[in-house]
């Protein structure tokens, strides 16, 4: 029954009425999500991401899907920046940043090179650094960690980064 100056609307377009509320909400948490994916802030030289089977050139601005393998070259170093935080990536690196968004954990697997990372403990739940030999973890601070063939060494200029051997991590 409808009431006295009430439109009744057809099923179909109750649908497509539905369907486009869906949209507009999907398309809303998408562009969320991508505003949460880490960001070339800086970009000097030359830096790549393994995209497609290939490593592409990466630019000021781009930025980097979940888990994907990005390298400096000898003459290259770049600074992520998502929400406050920071990585920087120093020459001759390779890294991937691995996110579980919906627990505020971050993880860059480092496999040589020389990683600085700036994470304010408030913001983020589980920040840390993993190489072949250790992991760091953020609590609360500034730090760099660097990875030869051989060994990892961690470097804190502020406040306090947990360090346990790869063995046990």
């Amino acid at each position: 029954m409808v009431a006295q100056g009430e439109a009744r609307v057809p099923v179909p377009m109750r649908i497509c009425v539905n369907l486009l509320a869906a949209a507009i909400a999907l398309a809303a948490f998408a562009s969320e999500a991508v505003a949460a994916d880490w960001t070339v802030a800086r970009l000097s030289g030359d830096a790549y991401v393994f995209a497609s089977g290939r490593w592409l050139p990466l630019r000021a601005g781009d930025a980097v899907a979940d888990a994907s393998f990005v390298r400096t070259m000898s003459t290259g170093s770049l600074q992520f920046a998502r929400n406050g935080e920071i990585i920087d990536v120093q020459p001759n690196t390779q890294i991937q940043i691995v996110d579980r968004r919906d627990k505020r954990f971050t993880t860059v697997r480092q496999y040589f090179g020389t990683v600085g990372v700036e994470a304010n403990h408030e913001k983020v739940q589980h920040f840390k650094v993993q190489t072949p030999f250790l992991a760091a973890v953020v609590k609360g601070t500034v730090f760099g960690v660097t990875t030869t063939a051989k060994q990892s060494t961690v470097a804190v200029t502020r406040g306090k980064v947990g360090v346990q051997s790869a063995n046990s991590a």
